[in-house]
């Protein structure tokens, strides 16, 4: 299970480091992409790197709306 969150966790962070990659091609403008989609790789990136904390959140969210995981 360590290796598989770790592996999604190296993935994580290649993303992470594209989408500033990506932010700073869209601040430059030598991109046609906008803003938006480098944001949502940020986040969700971000996210997977604290995979371990975000499953966590997401169930004790689902526990407090009463949805049995």
């Amino acid at each position: 299970m360590k290796v598989i969150v770790g592996l999604f966790q190296a993935i994580g962070f290649f993303f992470f480091i594209s989408s500033i990659m990506s932010l700073k091609a869209v601040g430059h403008g030598s991109s046609r992409d906008g803003y938006a989609k480098p944001v949502i790789i940020l986040i969700a990136s971000a996210l997977i790197i604290d995979l371990p904390h975000t499953a966590s959140m997401i169930m004790e969210t689902a526990k407090l709306a009463g949805v049995n995981l």
